[in-house]
């Protein structure tokens, strides 16, 4: 991208604005501030400041950053009641023109076994009742949408571009006598010679797709693949749409056993490119650690990973391949451009509950869905410990501990906030730009105060802009609160090369709207000179 073009776009919906600051006055000095007239902003792209973003708070003190943690809703737990174990990944969303939300997890693995729920309200569910869909081989009960022989995958992913007119894709890995068949017949495939010469073997797989209109009714795709043998990838995969760049991920890992996460990524949902490995774990990590998967989930611009982490550390000796038993967590992840992912504060973000509860043992947040200023995490758990539960996972309904599909919320954005250590804590932001004069902060303070200042660069308050002309936001608790001054206007600052100033007691900040610019300092000597700076580079 050419930095000073002028008005760009950045893929897909997000448009990117650049815009015009008027020139400066004949016979200003260096040292002179400027005079700067309030600019005409195009339409651009309302960002979201997510305080996980470190990187924009240029001084503070006083300022602690913290992890939110996710909170288990009791009434929101499902079981199937068909089965005691789902392999599950539950997928989450509502459905307009039915007028209900709707479920699809999978139960047993080999076969693959899709099932549905449906709910009023996305937390109190009862199984879908579906007695003219006949999935193939036997039917296992009102709610059975879909069978895979012989194979296991992921969750829904539900594509929203959908360029085959089927948003939702399941992704499946299917071993063993189908594929060796297939293989068989095909003298391309890299198990051909294989099967022909010495038969069948149970680790011969195909990597398959089957998409649906409307999640209930499902066909395979013959032609799609998204594995290249010899890679063997491992389930659970996991989609998302990356909109900057126009292109669907697969987040999964490297190879069969293989516990870290790896990506490949595709044009159209079908035909996908080579794997890159993208994280492991690193010496931070306590000994013994796998990564067991990590959805993503496109948020405010940016993304959000739920990181399973796999307490696999054990005190006797291996008798396998590698450790299966132990307890499975989630830890936070993010990223600004969806390929480069960040670990945070390494804290449970979805944590196990006491024993004995759902989601003591094992949690995989798989989905997230906002609903009126509150997010909700879909995860499939389990009381038990990881492998526990794999003897019992081709049984019916019995005495074996249930999984289940579980429900935890958190307050929009409450991924981190900031808040102080003690009474009073001040930050200032690195330069900014305005580009529409609104900014709105989503912070929690019923018996606190934040008050808000706007500076230049030398951090001198403006005038009618000090934290004393400010509208305190006192004893409030608002997910968009107008951030304001009592004389004073943001359009007056459009143009303007800026820093905000926050102070705070009592307080939790979670996240800033509006639409402006991180300057960096050919940003601020351009805007100085009276150029054009180009607000679409490096917009985040």
């Amino acid at each position: 991208m050419r930095r000073r073009d002028f008005m760009k776009t950045l893929g897909g919906p997000a448009l990117a604005s650049a815009w015009l600051a008027m020139p400066s006055r004949a016979g200003e000095t260096e040292e002179q501030e400027p005079a700067q007239r309030p600019v005409q902003p195009t339409d651009g792209a309302e960002k979201t400041w997510l305080f996980w973003d470190w990187w924009h708070v240029e001084h503070q003190d006083n300022v602690a950053l913290c992890q939110g943690r996710a909170e288990f809703q009791p009434d929101g737990t499902y079981e199937d009641p068909t089965f005691d174990y789902l392999g599950c990944w539950p997928t989450v969303w509502h459905d307009p023109t039915a007028g209900r939300w709707r479920m699809l997890y999978c139960t047993t693995g080999f076969p693959l076994t899709l099932m549905g729920a449906e709910s009023d309200d996305g937390i109190h569910w009862r199984p879908m009742d579906c007695p003219d869909i006949e999935p193939p081989g036997e039917k296992y009960a009102p709610n059975h949408l879909f069978t895979v022989e012989r194979a296991n995958g992921g969750p829904i992913y539900h594509d929203p571009v959908a360029a085959d007119g089927r948003p939702l894709k399941l992704y499946c890995i299917q071993r063993g006598g189908p594929a060796a068949e297939r293989a068989k017949l095909d003298p391309n495939s890299y198990f051909h010679e294989m099967v022909a010469g010495e038969g069948a073997r149970p680790y011969i797989a195909d990597q398959l797709m089957a998409t649906s209109t409307d999640g209930l009714h499902w066909e395979l795709d013959g032609k799609a693949r998204w594995g290249r043998p010899p890679w063997h990838p491992d389930p659970p995969v996991n989609c998302y749409y990356n909109s900057a760049r126009r292109e669907h991920v697969m987040m999964t890992r490297p190879g069969w056993g293989d516990r870290r996460v790896a990506r490949q990524t595709s044009a159209d949902a079908r035909m996908w490119s080579n794997l890159e490995l993208i994280m492991q774990p690193d010496p931070a990590d306590p000994p013994g650690v796998q990564l067991y998967g990590m959805p993503v989930v496109p948020y405010a611009g940016q993304f959000v990973g739920f990181l399973w982490m796999a307490h696999f550390s054990n005190a006797r000796r291996l008798e396998r391949f590698n450790q299966l038993w132990g307890p499975i967590d989630c830890q936070l992840t993010y990223s600004f451009d969806g390929v480069h992912f960040q670990r945070g504060l390494r804290e449970p973000f979805v944590a196990l509950n006491e024993p004995g509860r759902p989601a003591s043992g094992v949690v995989y947040p798989t989905c997230l869905v906002e609903h009126e200023g509150e997010l909700r995490i879909y995860s499939a758990a389990t009381p038990d410990l990881h492998h526990q539960y794999a003897k019992t996972q081709f049984e019916r309904k019995g005495n074996n501990p249930p999984a289940a599909v579980t429900l935890h919320t958190l307050r929009r954005d409450g991924f981190t906030y900031l808040t102080s250590r003690g009474n009073w804590a001040t930050l200032t932001t690195k330069p900014v730009a305005l580009l529409k004069p609104s900014l709105r902060l989503n912070a929690a303070a019923p018996y606190g105060e934040i008050r808000f200042q706007v500076t230049d660069l030398s951090s001198k308050p403006l005038p009618g802009y000090t934290f004393d002309d400010c509208e305190v936001m006192r004893e409030e608790d608002a997910l968009e609160r107008p951030i304001a001054w009592r004389d004073k206007t943001l359009d007056e600052l459009l143009g303007k090369v800026i820093r905000l100033e926050m102070t705070f007691r009592n307080a939790r900040l979670y996240a800033l709207r509006g639409t402006y610019h991180w300057l960096d300092a050919l940003d601020v000597a351009l805007l100085k000179d009276g150029k054009p700076i180009d607000a679409s580079f490096m917009d985040y």
